[in-house]
């Protein structure tokens, strides 16, 4: 009797679902790009469906995410170089890339992922080839509701992708999660009350000033498992 395999589950932590948001709460009027790490460690689940084949499953962590630019418009020398420092960073702390993140700056999303978001989620799936992205949802987030809409590759080339619809606004499609449902309305909590997306900084700001901490953000993140333990 065969076996099936299925695509990832992804289990998303506070860490990893905030940064990208605070990231576009620093840069409101551009377009930011970053990229989502998970944990180098999985768990894999065997099921068995009605017809008895048994299916294969793998729940990843997402347990980061690195702010890389606010101000793009094509793949420049420049952000090769800070996708190799990213890359280098998650293997040091013994993570992968395994996602990327957007939010634009005319704070829609029509034209889904745009050009560049196709051509940076294809080189993350050289890599990792179940590579997926998340594009943060405005509309969503004002309201406290889960703010991204999940993409991913349909294409052996990881070329061409296609959105997740979701079925609920309290929850990401599947088989995208939230380590917790409240966590969309309480960071919106937090930023408005802490300005927390002020501590954060991106690959764009270090080439302004080198002394920034844009790969682990440590001060960023200490505001926010203060107020999000895990």
């Amino acid at each position: 009797m065969s076996s099936s395999t299925t695509n990832p589950i992804y289990t998303i932590s506070p860490i990893a679902y905030s940064i990208p948001i605070l990231h576009a709460a620093a840069h409101p009027s551009s377009s930011v790009i970053g990229l989502f790490l998970s944990s180098a460690n999985s768990q894999t689940l065997t099921s068995t469906s009605s017809a008895g084949v048994p299916s294969t499953s793998t729940t990843l962590l997402i347990a980061d995410a690195v702010p890389l630019i606010h101000n793009y418009t094509s793949l420049s020398p420049m952000t090769e170089i800070g996708l190799e420092l990213a890359y280098a960073y998650a293997k040091s702390e013994t993570k992968r890339v395994v996602g990327i993140y957007l939010a634009k700056g005319d704070g829609t999303d029509c034209d889904g992922l745009g050009r560049i978001g196709e051509r940076l989620l294809a080189k993350v799936r050289e890599g990792y080839e179940n590579a997926f992205a998340l594009l943060i949802d405005n509309a969503r987030l004002a309201a406290g509701q889960p703010a991204y809409i999940p993409y991913i590759s349909t294409s052996s080339t990881g070329t061409s992708t296609r959105s997740l619809p979701s079925s609920s606004p309290t929850s990401l499609p599947h088989p995208f999660h939230l380590m917790s449902e409240d966590l969309p309305a309480e960071l919106i909590r937090v930023i408005r009350e802490t300005k927390v997306y002020r501590e954060l900084r991106d690959f764009d700001d270090h080439l302004e000033d080198s002394s920034h901490d844009w790969l682990s953000n440590k001060s960023a993140k200490a505001s926010l498992r203060a107020q999000f333990p895990q």
